[in-house]
């Protein structure tokens, strides 16, 4: 690699590095905040939200990286533009397709880290985000863990404890199901607690009584341990599939079969969710030289290229709005998988196209204005 390329190839990494770091703070920003108002509201502890805060970034990161790629690359092709180093070059008889050479080693190590974040990094957090989200569902905390208060989870249940200890054990619980009018039943325990197993979450109660109220005539029963299902009043039909966002490529790869059946997704959309997963990674390439293309083919100013600005942000709304609606047609149709690559195939020739506009457009040395010397 020359040293003009090391140059522009560092000048679009710190670019890139400082752009993808505002756009995920901004996004990661606002998530948080509405995640503490529903956890912290929720009685959770503060440790809880950072786990899911930071769980959340690899799927921000996701959308970040190509929109960091196309500002860095504008970014940097504008200053150069400002600073006549691309005229410079251009002037020594550098070619349109030498000064995208080094856009095109930064594409490919963005499109290196978007390929890495969709693969691993965001199903495995997203595989953790549902495992934690699933742990708070099933603790019921963010419904039960508020005490000297009737509360009602599900229409027909009323919950009431006195007082949870540390340990979460809680003193004085009281259930009534009167679901069915007909037959009014009322739990009393001196102690209960929330358990979670593969069947679902139990309220556990010790020392207590049954009221059941059926007829006109009550009956009652003391016990001194039972438990209560509860795992309807939390996720009523729940089938609890893994959601296809949460497997890395290498778990559908390995095992389609078993990743179907833990989706409840059918091998063919598997597949196409990984042609989907690699051909973002090209989009970000062809994004990435997009936006310098752009540039480069404009006319010189040292005031601004806002034409070619508005240009490039032009062809990535188109780009990415032809991406969304062939991404939604080849995940729904088998067989489709293909148009997941049609975005980026565009995104690389329309970069081809504007190189080669550059190219025509720019004449000899002599015609802007610099002299050629005598030999």
């Amino acid at each position: 690699m020359a040293r003009f390329d090391i140059y522009m190839l560092l000048q679009f990494l710190r670019a890139f590095a400082f752009s993808t770091f505002v756009l995920v703070g901004i996004a990661w920003i606002n998530k948080a905040v509405l995640l503490l108002d529903r956890l912290i509201g929720a009685g959770h502890a503060a440790d809880t939200f950072w786990l899911l805060s930071l769980l959340n970034i690899p799927g921000v990161l996701r959308v970040a990286i190509p929109v960091g790629a196309l500002i860095a690359t504008i970014f940097v092709a504008n200053r150069m533009v400002k600073d006549s180093e691309i005229l410079v070059m251009q002037s020594a008889g550098t070619s349109p397709w030498r000064l995208v050479r080094p856009v095109v080693f930064f594409g490919m190590t963005a499109a290196a880290t978007m390929a890495l974040t969709t693969h691993f990094l965001q199903p495995m957090a997203q595989s953790r985000l549902s495992q934690e989200e699933q742990r708070l569902a099933q603790s019921l905390s963010a419904k039960f863990f508020r005490d000297g208060v009737f509360q009602h989870p599900a229409p027909g249940i009323t919950f009431y404890i006195q007082s949870i200890d540390k340990e979460g054990v809680f003193t004085n619980a009281h259930l009534s199901d009167r679901r069915d009018k007909s037959r009014i039943i009322t739990y009393t325990a001196a102690q209960a607690e929330f358990l979670t197993d593969q069947v679902g979450t139990k309220l556990v109660m010790v020392d207590g009584l049954i009221q059941v109220l059926k007829d006109g005539r009550l009956s009652t029963t003391h016990f001194d341990r039972l438990a209560y299902d509860i795992s309807a009043l939390i996720a009523p039909n729940e089938r609890r599939l893994k959601r296809i966002s949460a497997l890395s490529s290498t778990d559908i790869l390995l095992n389609l079969t078993k990743a179907s059946k833990d989706t409840g997704q059918p091998i063919w959309t598997l597949v196409a969710e990984l042609h989907y997963r690699l051909a973002q990674a090209f989009l970000t390439a062809g994004l990435a030289i997009i936006g310098f293309c752009c540039i480069i083919a404009g006319r010189f100013s040292r005031i601004s290229s806002w034409r070619q600005i508005v240009l490039a942000i032009v062809l990535v709304i188109l780009l990415r709005g032809i991406d969304s609606g062939l991404i939604n047609a080849a995940l729904d149709k088998q067989g489709y998988w293909a148009l997941s690559y049609v975005a980026p195939f565009v995104s690389l020739l329309v970069g081809a196209s504007l190189t080669i506009w550059s190219g025509r457009r720019f004449s000899a040395p002599q015609d802007i204005g610099f002299a050629r010397r005598a030999k």
